[in-house]
């Protein structure tokens, strides 16, 4: 194992970039010839499976949106007009439940699946799309289950794609006689191609988590020795052994999948896949070490042509200018989905790994490592100088101040920008009140500085 340099975030990367022995996916595909005849049900009529052509024009006369309608999308069923007569098949989906663990969730989850949808795929309309996600239909959907039930057809293959990761999905060799269960989280992209002949039969269920229950993973062989260089990482940060520090003494490490806010909300049991695997590895070692862990809506403006044009020597209009890029963390929560207030407009880059994330501006998900030695100095860049003062308060009953209160003091004074007048002068009051003329000083060399107070 190679020596630890001088440089905290490319330590860091070099450990979480790995998949802490990580075995599941973000799609899932398999045909149960286990799996019973669902007694599929439209207004108490019957659906015979394999799918006849009757039955075919049958849903079209159910649907809202019928064949025909120029729009060249599939007939969609609404799912109060379906109904399985077979009681066995309602054991067969909750069975199915188990593909989180294909999915690569961590211990046992209470789920539940609601249908959201019965679509009839055919041959003479448009019945593909280009690359799109799935919506989060209510709180706590975290995937989409798809079963399709027998039908004769070609065609339709169906494409998900996540990150720089493509798999393709072809169950047309099995339609007449197979039911295939697939399955994929809410953010993965798909493609399906267009159905060359007869008819598609698919039944769409939201995967919805209700509660994280059971064990969380432990270390095993397989990440026994990241989980030791982790640990040998953070605990030479936590006591000065580095020499360059991100700028903010915060990481963020840019995760795999994108989460709403309604899922920040819900904390550590809303990730999805590796995210959830690394997050629950991470999270003990860095508990250990008194570090914390926060997830962030990460936003990055990438460079783009200043609005403000720049004129040449003789007057003549130039080029614009490339505007740095801008990231910005904002949405805090801890791993228990507690809100942290506060945002940080302009995050230091040089304090985030970024594992082959999107080039371009983006809208995404962050972890962020915190000491709790460093929460003062996170909160104030965070939520403004504001803080600082309210912890101050209390010591303007106090002749000697702590080392922590001139710790907060040095901090407001270096994360100075949004201070206004009443702010320096009840820092002048801390001064004085602590008969400190060093702080004195200080207090007007930034005051002046920043001409927010007259010399």
């Amino acid at each position: 194992m190679a020596e630890l340099g001088d440089v905290l975030v490319h330590d860091l990367a070099t450990v979480l970039d790995k998949n802490f022995g990580y075995k599941g996916s973000f799609a899932y595909s398999k045909n149960r010839p286990d799996a019973p005849d669902p007694l599929l049900t439209i207004k108490n009529r019957l659906i015979s499976l394999p799918l006849s052509e009757i039955d075919a024009r049958y849903l079209n006369v159910c649907s809202d949106r019928p064949w025909g309608n120029g729009g060249g999308i599939p007939t969609i069923i609404n799912p109060s007009l379906v109904s399985f007569q077979n009681p066995a098949w309602e054991s067969f989906l909750q069975s199915n439940i188990t593909i989180s663990s294909c999915l690569g969730l961590p211990g046992s989850y209470e789920i539940r699946h609601k249908l959201h949808e019965l679509v009839v795929y055919e041959t003479p309309w448009r019945s593909h799309f280009l690359y799109y996600q799935d919506i989060q239909e209510e709180d706590g959907m975290f995937a989409t289950m798809l079963v399709v039930l027998p039908s004769q057809y070609t065609g339709g293959e169906i494409t998900v794609s996540h990150g720089s990761i493509s798999k393709v999905i072809d169950d047309s060799t099995s339609c007449m006689t197979n039911i295939r269960v697939l399955s994929w989280y809410t953010d993965v992209k798909q493609k399906l191609k267009p159905i060359t002949s007869g008819y598609r039969l698919v039944l769409s269920y939201s995967l919805i988590r209700c509660s994280l229950s059971g064990p969380e993973v432990m270390p095993t062989a397989a990440n026994t020795s990241e989980l030791t260089r982790l640990h040998e990482i953070l605990e030479r940060w936590h006591t000065g052994g580095y020499r360059q520090l991100p700028s903010h003494c915060m990481v963020g490490l840019v995760l795999g999948h994108h989460y709403s806010e309604s899922e920040l909300d819900i904390g550590q049991a809303a990730l999805k896949g590796q995210d959830a695997h690394k997050v629950n590895q991470i999270f003990p070692v860095a508990q250990m070490l008194g570090f914390e862990l926060w997830l962030a809506k990460l936003q990055h403006w990438c460079s783009v042509l200043d609005a403000e044009t720049d004129y040449d020597s003789d007057g003549l209009e130039c080029r614009p200018r490339p505007s740095p890029d801008q990231y910005q963390l904002d949405y805090f929560t801890d791993l228990k989905g507690n809100r942290v207030l506060g945002k940080i407009e302009y995050f230091d880059p040089k304090g985030l790994i970024n594992p082959g994330g999107p080039k371009y501006y983006y809208c995404c998900t962050g972890l962020v490592i915190v000491h709790k030695e460093d929460m003062d100095r996170v909160m104030i860049i965070a939520r403004g100088p504001n803080y600082g003062l309210d912890k101050l308060q209390a010591s303007l009953n106090q002749d000697n101040p702590t080392p922590g209160n001139r710790k907060i003091a040095d901090l407001i004074l270096q994360y100075n920008r949004e201070m206004e007048a009443s702010m320096w002068k009840m820092m002048a009051q801390f001064a004085l009140r602590w008969r400190d003329l060093d702080l004195w000083k200080k207090i007007i060399k930034h005051a002046m500085k920043v001409s927010r107070l007259s010399p």
